[in-house]
């Protein structure tokens, strides 16, 4: 079997398994994971990007965003000491899954300050090495 034969099947097959294993998750993302090269699920962060520090935040409110993503809610601890108000939103495009759920601890690490043009904090992780 020729090469690129071989690396589209490899990539069916896979994505067929993780069909597969979520289905759900599938049925919830319709086609906005066609969008991705890859799409990884994010529960906690463990890699902070560009010096970033990762703080403690309880999940407090995860609902559907604009086409494709998903908008968290989070309580950082230490919020005034780090800068942060008592809450702050987040979201997540299409290709990262956000899998914490309401009441959840997490560590997340945040940009110093909020996005301009949307208001919500941007991600300072890197979630293809966060689980």
């Amino acid at each position: 079997m020729p090469s690129q034969f071989r690396c589209a099947f490899t990539m069916v097959s896979g994505i067929a398994l993780v069909l597969s294993s979520h289905p759900q998750a599938f049925a919830e993302k319709g086609r906005c994971e066609e969008a991705c090269r890859a799409t990884t699920w994010l529960r906690t962060c463990k890699v902070a990007i560009d010096g970033k520090k990762l703080l403690t935040m309880r999940v407090t409110d995860k609902s559907p965003g604009s086409e494709c993503t998903t908008i968290m809610k989070l309580k950082p601890e230490s919020a005034a000491a780090n800068n942060l108000p008592e809450e702050i939103e987040m979201e997540f495009g299409p290709c990262v899954w956000f899998a914490a759920k309401v009441g959840d601890t997490i560590q997340m690490a945040v940009r110093d300050q909020p996005n301009k043009i949307t208001g919500r904090y941007d991600s300072a992780c890197n979630p293809w090495r966060s689980h």
